[in-house]
């Protein structure tokens, strides 16, 4: 069975202690959200970057264009070996705890106020 982060939430703290508030559910769930995406995006940003850095340092053959580079997912798969192989596995969560941080604040600043504005504009559907 599958349980949105809200679900989770009320399933793993102790009942009633956050039934009552839905502000910090929504918070917390929007936090872990966040911190979810960065730990899912944060190795391809990594290879990301390396294929610009070479790139621009000129590694890669001129007669190819920028926009086959990025889509070429065998050479995203050699990047990704490359940088596993010469510096570890941890190498590709480099940046992790900052953009964990940006995108967590991100996510419960959003699931804080879309009830917000929806209350504002007079949305009566529910998100959840």
């Amino acid at each position: 069975m599958f349980f949105t982060a809200r679900e989770c939430i009320l399933i793993c703290t102790l009942p009633g202690i956050f039934e009552q508030n839905e502000n910090i559910i929504n918070f917390t769930a929007g936090f872990f959200a966040g911190v979810a995406g960065a730990a899912m995006n944060t190795p391809v940003d990594v290879i990301r970057t390396n294929i610009q850095k070479q790139a621009l340092a000129g590694l890669t053959d001129p007669s190819r264009s920028a926009l086959r580079d990025a889509i070429d997912f065998s050479r995203i798969y050699s990047v990704g070996k490359d940088i596993v192989g010469q510096k570890g596995l941890p190498t590709l969560y480099n940046g992790f705890g900052f953009k964990a941080l940006h995108m967590g604040g991100s996510g419960a600043c959003v699931a804080l106020l879309i009830p917000v504005f929806a209350k504002m504009l007079g949305i009566n559907k529910t998100l959840m």
